[in-house]
């Protein structure tokens, strides 16, 4: 399960930063937009921009009881992806956030998306949704996953 490499200097490559639950269900549905914005990052066709704690995130999300007895993902599988993940651009946080989110458990994906020029942050999250389009946020888009892959479908048709 792992990423290919984006050539260097490839154009339209979007730098995005996913939030957790969209990611982990993209691992865990083979349907839906979480899962089609998994393959486009194993495909090379985004880049994929994550730090140890959002993957230690993603481990512990994977880990959980309920999610075990729900879905059925082997141990190997879980450690092939981590090992993708950490394969991903690692980010840099930001440390001095222009703005906050409704809900401070949030600035961390906040300060990684603006901290590692990120073009896009990829949640449902209504706290950081609110924010996109702020002014201090610069080229920064939060979307949601479907609005996400409608704008690269918009894109590639053009």
């Amino acid at each position: 399960m792992s990423a290919a490499k984006p050539m260097a200097g490839s154009p339209n490559i979007n730098r995005v930063v996913v939030d957790t639950n969209i990611f982990v269900s993209g691992i865990l549905v083979n349907q839906g937009y979480p899962h089609r914005l998994l393959r486009l990052w194993q495909r090379g066709e985004i880049v994929l921009i994550t730090t140890p704690g959002l993957i230690a995130e993603v481990d512990r999300t994977l880990h959980r009881d309920r999610i075990r007895r729900k879905y059925p993902i082997s141990e190997e599988e879980i450690q092939e992806l981590l090992e993708s993940l950490r394969d991903a651009e690692e980010g840099v946080p930001r440390e001095d956030l222009p703005l906050a989110s409704r809900d401070v458990t949030d600035d961390p994906l906040l300060a990684l998306a603006l901290g590692s020029g990120a073009d896009y942050l990829v949640t449902g999250d209504q706290d950081l949704l609110v924010l996109n389009g702020h002014p201090a946020l610069g080229d920064l888009q939060i979307v949601r996953g479907r609005d996400f892959l409608a704008l690269l479908d918009e894109a590639e048709a053009t």
